[in-house]
């Protein structure tokens, strides 16, 4: 009942077409471009310029998106990922294969 809690962290791993990893940590540090925020903020908030909590929740929200889309056993082509998800990814110009997994702890 007050057993230790197992602690959760999402993880991914982008390659590029020879295998060579370009990220490979916390989904949560994942590099996003400026413009994709700026972009975001117009879109969720009417933002142009966000504040540092617009600005977080943007981030938070495109990982969010990011995770849902790629979460998988296996490796996913970047080429077969929306639009969306292929722009939220645009800080690795090369990427050509996700994978995001859920790593639990005690």
């Amino acid at each position: 009942m007050f057993g230790k809690k197992h602690r959760s962290k999402w993880k991914a791993r982008i390659a590029d077409d020879s295998g060579r990893v370009l990220f490979e940590e916390e989904l949560e540090r994942l590099q996003i471009d400026e413009s994709v925020v700026l972009s975001l903020s117009v879109e969720f908030f009417d933002d142009p310029q966000p504040c540092e909590i617009h600005r977080s929740a943007v981030i938070m929200r495109a990982l969010e998106e990011i995770r849902l889309a790629c979460a998988a056993e296996q490796s996913l082509p970047v080429g077969g990922l929306s639009d969306r998800v292929r722009r939220l990814l645009g800080a690795y110009g090369t990427a050509a294969s996700i994978h995001v997994w859920e790593e639990v702890s005690s």
